[in-house]
């Protein structure tokens, strides 16, 4: 049974099921997670990459992929 709930105006499922199931699933195979409807940030100005780059555990900065 699916479970829903209100996120910024959307209406997201909370779960598709077992709990214990999608744990496994994600931890021992390949998830996608949605997360578009949550709020997004623009950060802008001199040294906007390396502030972003320090929130992140993947490098966002050009030379660094």
């Amino acid at each position: 049974m699916v479970e829903w709930m209100d996120v910024f105006g959307f209406v997201i499922p909370v779960t598709w099921g077992d709990p214990a199931a999608e744990y496994f699933a994600i931890r021992n195979d390949v998830a996608v997670i949605e997360f578009s409807m949550l709020l997004k940030y623009d950060v802008t100005g001199p040294g906007a990459t390396e502030c972003v780059d320090r929130v992140f555990s993947r490098s966002v900065l050009p030379d660094r992929v």
